[in-house]
């Protein structure tokens, strides 16, 4: 191949480099709105209620989006086209349902006039989560006495496959 090792012309960076490129922060529409997701601050646990009383208090609030919100919208869950052979079918919610799956989960989504209003009112967000056992390694995760992800399946295991070839 002719171009391995060649220098490729960029043609974006004279725009970045001076300082006039654009991104999707530098985007202000009339009537904008901002948001800012409310995290899981625990690995695993029961997710027993969201309360957003504090942060729909604040001035500038619009909204505070929850799991049941999405699900009304139509837009509840992220699908996923393809499965590998012999791999469990799980869901894939944009915000968590009753169970949080790692730290940082998404919970909740604040809307308000300000990217900063959204972030602030997101700390407002009260989250009452019964934390479980979580594990961080896999050695661990594989373990017969693990805590389970999912409960029903009787293993951490998504999926196990054998790849046969010459």
């Amino acid at each position: 191949m002719r171009e391995l090792g060649r220098r490729i012309r960029r043609l974006e960076d004279a725009r970045l480099i001076t300082g006039r490129g654009r991104y999707t922060d530098d985007i202000h529409l009339p009537a904008m709105l901002h948001a800012a997701l409310v995290r899981s601050p625990v690995a695993h646990g029961l997710l027993r209620g969201i309360d957003a009383s504090a942060a729909l208090a604040l001035e500038g609030v619009h909204g505070v989006l929850t799991t049941g919100d999405l699900m009304g919208l139509g837009v509840g869950e992220l699908r996923v086209n393809w499965l590998h052979p012999g791999q469990r079918n799980i869901s894939n919610p944009v915000l968590a349902t009753d169970r949080v799956y790692y730290a940082g989960h998404p919970l909740a989504i604040v809307v308000a006039e300000s990217r900063y209003l959204a972030e602030d009112a997101a700390d407002l967000v009260a989250l009452e989560i019964d934390e479980l056992p979580a594990v961080v390694d896999l050695e661990e995760a594989l373990a017969a006495d693990a805590p389970l992800l999912y409960p029903d399946w009787g293993t951490n295991v998504l999926v196990e496959t054998v790849l046969e070839g010459g």
